[in-house]
């Protein structure tokens, strides 16, 4: 069976902060787990979100630092 990729989008229409991550690159994780926490681009730390993986799968790469701005899509 071939390897599916799965790309993680923003799950917002607005830019976010990763404040984050609880995953490191080649682990794989379970569906449900969580992946790394954000919050939106006010920067209100108190209101903190939970990214959970969709399926279970291993994390190929990480393309946004703790502390980036990500942009939607």
């Amino acid at each position: 069976m071939a390897d599916k990729t799965m790309p993680i989008f923003v799950p917002s229409e607005k830019p976010v902060k990763v404040t984050k991550w609880k995953v490191k690159q080649g682990a794989f994780v379970s569906q449900g787990q969580i992946l790394f926490l954000y919050n939106d681009s006010s920067g209100n730390s108190g209101d903190l979100k939970k990214y959970k993986a969709l399926r279970a799968g291993t994390i190929s790469s990480i393309k946004v630092k703790e502390g980036d701005i990500a942009e939607p899509g």
